[in-house]
């Protein structure tokens, strides 16, 4: 039963209101921006088919219901990190963006050696730390023929140096033009990297996804083709080669 007496803080709802009025104008200037229209559609498609994926039904504890559940994951800091990204809150959304790295080099790791799925499953925390660290699976993929000229660390020390970490540089992303900023943050470019960063990131991590998820079902796998295609071609026309370098 609700106590009548109480009611909710007015400045967390006046918060939460100029949170929209962000949100509003970020959308209003992506909408003016052709660049910011494909990050955002690459979102929109990469979260449309990951959905997709989703639809399918495993038997729990089974090696494809472990692949959807870390889709899963990937789909909850996909649109997180959108929300806050879009409502002003860049570096909270930097941090979840890191969060998809972190995922989709599990994903590649099990991609090459899927009898690992089972055991990552079941490990304790001793064999997660020694066998699955994040560096650890990083190295892995380094060492691989098909990963090799990929230097993952890079962006995942970037990530984690500007948003995850509590660093001087870290400052940045709260202080646009030098100018340290509580709370909401309306700045296009930030909003611009933002965009950029969570697209490059959210497309990888599906088409990881989709390459393992098996999918059944004739008309998703019809509708999953279409997002895989559209994805591919925004990641040919905005990142170049498999190293995940900007073509700007």
């Amino acid at each position: 039963m609700n106590d009548t007496s109480r009611s909710f803080p007015e400045n967390l709802a006046r918060m939460h209101e100029h949170e929209e009025r962000v949100r509003f104008a970020s959308i209003e200037k992506i909408l003016s921006k052709g660049d910011f229209c494909d990050h955002v559609d690459a979102i929109h498609d990469s979260l449309d088919h990951l959905f997709l994926l989703l639809q399918e039904d495993f038997p729990a504890g089974s090696e494809q219901h472990t692949l959807q559940l870390l889709a899963i994951r990937v789909f909850n800091s996909g649109a997180s990190s959108l929300k806050l990204g879009l409502s002003g809150y860049f570096q909270a959304g930097f941090q979840l963006i890191r969060d998809m790295l972190e995922i989709v080099n599990l994903l590649d790791y099990f991609s090459l050696f899927p009898d690992k799925i089972v055991h990552w499953r079941s490990a304790d925390a001793t064999v997660i730390k020694n066998e699955y660290a994040p560096v650890v699976i990083r190295r892995a993929l380094e060492q691989n023929q098909r990963f090799s000229n990929q230097r993952r660390d890079k962006p995942y020390r970037l990530l984690s140096e500007y948003a995850n970490h509590p660093t001087y540089k870290g400052f940045l992303l709260v202080s646009p033009n030098n100018s340290p900023r509580l709370g909401p943050i309306e700045d296009e470019g930030l909003l611009n990297a933002f965009l950029e960063e969570l697209a490059m990131h959210l497309v990888h991590c599906t088409l990881a996804a989709s390459g393992m998820i098996e999918c059944h079902d004739i008309d998703r796998l019809k509708a999953g083709l279409i997002y895989v295609d559209r994805l591919r071609a925004y990641y040919e026309k905005h990142i170049r080669g498999p190293s995940g370098a900007r073509t700007s």
